[in-house]
């Protein structure tokens, strides 16, 4: 394995040089939680990505149809092979990866669908549902 570009999205920056500039600075992105109500919860802190717009780099539909973690890590991914200077068209794919770490998927959509499914029953499931909780979709 050899590593030759990188990219970052995460709560203190996005764009490797944002992210270590915020590191450099002893920036936190630790703070409330502020993508969903967290009151019911024992803790309300966490690491939230405040400085990302979907818009800046998909369509208002791509948007739309890919949850945020596919969103963040297409971003880095991009990021990644622009810092590696690589042409994409004369590398062989085949042997051309790009490595993500994570537990699971989106856990909103799994949340929404799960809702929609008690409340309103079974048709009513988003056919994007499967491919926005999968790691693999990222």
């Amino acid at each position: 394995m050899v590593i030759t570009g990188i990219g970052v999205v995460s709560p203190v920056g996005t764009g490797v040089q944002k992210f270590w500039n915020s590191l450099i600075e002893g920036k936190s992105g630790i703070g409330y939680i502020s993508h969903f109500d967290a009151s019911e919860f024992d803790c309300r802190i966490a690491g939230n990505v405040t400085d990302f717009d979907p818009l800046q780099y998909f369509s208002t539909k791509e948007a739309r149809n890919l949850a945020k973690f596919v969103q963040y890590a297409c971003v880095a991914s991009d990021e990644a092979v622009a810092s590696a200077k690589l042409d994409l068209t004369s590398i062989d794919l085949d042997r051309f990866g790009i490595l993500i770490g994570s537990g699971i998927g989106s856990i909103e959509t799994l949340e929404a669908e799960h809702q929609k499914f008690i409340e309103r029953g079974p048709s009513r499931i988003s056919p994007h549902f499967i491919p926005k909780i999968i790691i693999n979709e990222a």
